[in-house]
């Protein structure tokens, strides 16, 4: 939906849970049982030694090292420092701060600005390739 622009993030946030309290009563509001949700989902991130190390090396090489997620901003970015990369990524960029959700190619774009590199200098991994791919191809990298 998001990725789509048919829902912002907000409304993704509270409607998943609005649904959910519909058929299963809960005392809390949605609200809360968002933030209770994006607690766990922040606690319970992980990430394998081997893609740990992989970062390492790479930052230690001299490459930059940035994230682009369609993910909730202030999330991803508890995340990424709940397994302790934040020190080693140079920049996060997300859908809510360049207002498109990939596979838009702007998210990408703009970090080729910032950094005045061109798509040829761009290594790009992915977990989607509905997204990340496609939203690299988009721009053009």
């Amino acid at each position: 939906m998001l990725e789509r622009g048919e829902k912002s993030i907000p409304q993704i946030r509270e409607e998943r849970f609005r649904l959910l309290k519909q058929s299963i009563p809960f005392n809390e509001t949605a609200i809360e049982l968002d933030r209770q949700y994006l607690d766990y989902f922040v606690s319970s991130t992980t990430i394998s030694k081997s893609n740990f190390q992989c970062l390492r090396v790479l930052k230690a090489n001299g490459y930059n090292l940035m994230i682009t997620t369609n993910g909730i901003g202030d999330v991803q970015r508890k995340r990424i420092k709940h397994i302790g990369i934040d020190s080693i990524i140079d920049e996060v960029v997300t859908s809510e701060d360049v207002g498109k959700a990939k596979p838009a190619p702007l998210m990408f774009e703009t970090i080729m600005k910032r950094y005045s590199i061109n798509p040829s200098q761009v290594f790009i991994i992915g977990d989607s390739l509905s997204s990340d791919i496609k939203g690299a191809n988009n721009a053009n990298i």
